[in-house]
């Protein structure tokens, strides 16, 4: 696709849930010697034109020295869905790369392959772990997604994965499974730290 096909691709990091199965806020969980927010953070700036993090009201304080622009969520009770309305009502015209908090095994590739990927057919290019099914994270939501997802969100389905296949997406084949992992309890947590620990004794 012509580069002046393409929207501004900016970055937004999804934080705003509440992380009940954790029991701390996942942003602030080191896995590469940073809060993971702020990490998922750099990844994106590489990337992007600019970057957010997707919040709710009450996290403001938690983040202020992280000195990233905010977007509170004002979708309430819609998961991450809600996060990524919010960014399109900061800025519609835009396509967002949306990645979530507790994706440690992300990394700069991983966007890379993503970003090559989009099309001006599709309104969505995500990854794929099976056929048909696409991830919600990290995925591009093209700025066409906006007026869509609205009315995804208006008949009460709040599945990202749902709106993806109802939209049309090109799917994105990953390199390696792990890097769409997500870690939602402390087990989960230690077991990625183990895996990281490996991977950086043996590079």
């Amino acid at each position: 696709m012509k580069p002046e096909c393409l929207s501004p691709l900016f970055g937004l990091v999804l934080g705003g849930g509440k992380s009940r199965r954790m029991g701390k806020s996942k942003m602030h969980i080191c896995y590469h010697e940073v809060p993971q927010g702020l990490y998922c953070a750099n990844l994106l700036s590489e990337r992007c034109q600019s970057v957010f993090l997707s919040i709710r009201s009450d996290q403001k304080e938690e983040v202020a020295e992280w000195k990233i622009p905010c977007i509170e969520d004002c979708w309430d009770d819609s998961g991450p869905m809600g996060g990524i309305l919010s960014a399109f009502r900061h800025r519609n015209d835009a396509a967002w790369l949306a990645i979530s908090c507790d994706m440690p095994f992300v990394t700069s590739e991983t966007l890379k392959a993503l970003i090559r990927a989009r099309s001006i057919s599709r309104m969505v290019t995500a990854y794929t772990l099976k056929p048909g099914f696409p991830e919600p994270f990290p995925t591009i939501y093209e700025a066409s997604c906006g007026v869509e997802m609205q009315k995804c969100y208006k008949s009460g389905n709040y599945s990202l994965t749902s709106f993806i296949i109802s939209a049309g997406f090109d799917p994105v084949e990953v390199s390696n499974p792990i890097e769409l992992v997500n870690i939602n309890t402390q087990e989960e947590y230690q077991a990625a730290l183990q895996r990281l620990h490996k991977k950086s004794s043996s590079s």
